[in-house]
């Protein structure tokens, strides 16, 4: 009787457990079609790319802790630029035309998937050369998470956010991003 009661409070538990898992994935949920419903709105209308990636950056913001921020689309007249590109360092933010792919942005472009570095200052060895500084060049990036915007199986742009804390990523992140990816549409 006893061992009946113990398996009950333990299968309760694990009823319990799921449910809360359940409600977190379900608010996850909500706040990534909240980013993608405002994203799309800056994207309709007479809306400049500054505008979309400055409203990209600040849905990105409010939810990942992040102390840099590149997004970039690229520019299919001339694979080796990006057409534009939006830079946030500490929150000093910059937009600009015709730039070249970085090391780090170019792996994401060519490989379409999503690249992550615990500590990019101690696996920066992996790298066949050092990706490229922007912002504040004495501090480096520790924590970094990138992925692809894809337009169908195109590669069209990508947005990373770094850390100077590192290991602050992990899998679980790419959820609201990778849902970025998946759904983008940015064509101007």
């Amino acid at each position: 009787m006893a061992s009946t009661s113990v398996r009950h409070a333990q299968s309760k538990q694990e009823l319990q457990r799921r449910f809360e898992a359940l409600q977190s994935q379900q608010e996850r949920n909500r706040r990534v079609l909240e980013i993608l419903y405002n994203i799309s709105l800056a994207s309709h209308g007479v809306a400049s790319f500054r505008d979309i990636f400055e409203v990209t950056y600040r849905e990105l913001r409010a939810i990942f802790a992040l102390d840099a921020c590149y997004i970039a689309l690229s520019d299919t007249r001339h694979p080796d630029l990006f057409r534009a590109v939006y830079t946030v360092d500490e929150d000093a933010a910059e937009y600009s035309e015709n730039v070249s792919l970085g090391r780090l942005t170019s792996i994401l472009l060519n490989e379409r998937r999503p690249l992550l570095f615990h500590d990019l200052s101690e696996e920066r060895e992996t790298l066949e050369q050092p990706p490229e500084p922007f912002g504040n060049e004495q501090k480096r990036s520790r924590a970094w998470l990138g992925v692809p915007l894809l337009v169908g199986q195109d590669a069209v742009g990508v947005i990373s956010i770094q850390s100077y804390q590192a290991g602050l990523y992990d899998e679980a992140p790419h959820w609201p991003i990778r849902s970025l990816r998946a759904r983008s549409s940015w064509r101007r």
